[in-house]
């Protein structure tokens, strides 16, 4: 039987499971209240059943911060978690998905070093990050990857699964196409936010 076309559509509805983690921050491992999520009825965000406004800001190294071997990591993420809620800040978008790559301009440590082997440090980092918003209120916005090269992106998956040259990141639509096409770079993707949705419960050991 013929294989649906992979568009964007489909391709952003397979990933819509890191909107669920838009939630009370109680650490990966905990057990959260499904109260405490924030969900979305009539386009509008609610919260225990009313509307949720928030001021936003971008912490995406947040699990980099939280890793106990970096020294003085934990202590200024927690310092400048307690800035951001002194000036308001209630909801973090938060970097849950990066990936080893050999781009010159790529960070040289992700969360996923091959599909399948992950760095367990920067997952406990991410948790004791997330465990230290819960004491302030905060939700966070995980996301699981995305198109820019420094942190891996989908290209990484595009060269994980193919084995050819990473494509341009500078061309979303190509990089879309390719990866369109390739099961094992659907397979890893899928794997990943399998991973961070549902046994992310051994970090808290």
């Amino acid at each position: 039987m013929p294989s649906q076309p992979y568009s964007r559509r489909r391709f952003l509805t397979s990933t819509a499971l890191s909107l669920p983690l838009l939630a009370g921050c109680h650490g990966l491992g905990a057990r959260t209240r499904t109260g405490d999520f924030v969900r979305v009825k009539n386009g509008q965000f609610v919260l225990r059943g009313k509307p949720y406004r928030f001021v936003g800001a971008n912490m995406w190294f947040g699990c980099y911060l939280g890793d106990a071997a970096l020294r003085g990591g934990r202590t200024r993420l927690v310092r400048e978690l307690d800035q951001l809620q002194q000036i308001g800040v209630t909801n973090i978008r938060l970097l849950a998905g990066s990936e080893t790559s050999q781009l010159a301009g790529a960070i040289a440590r992700g969360i996923t070093r091959n599909p399948g082997d992950y760095d367990e440090e920067l997952l406990r980092g991410l948790d004791f990050c997330l465990d230290e918003m819960a004491r302030r209120d905060m939700k966070a916005i995980l996301f699981l990857s995305n198109f820019w090269q420094w942190s891996g992106g989908f290209a990484q998956y595009v060269n994980w699964a193919t084995g050819a040259a990473i494509p341009d990141p500078t061309n979303p639509a190509s990089l879309r196409e390719i990866g369109a096409r390739s099961c094992g770079c659907r397979r890893s993707s899928t794997q990943h936010q399998e991973r961070m949705s549902y046994t992310a419960a051994t970090l808290r050991g």
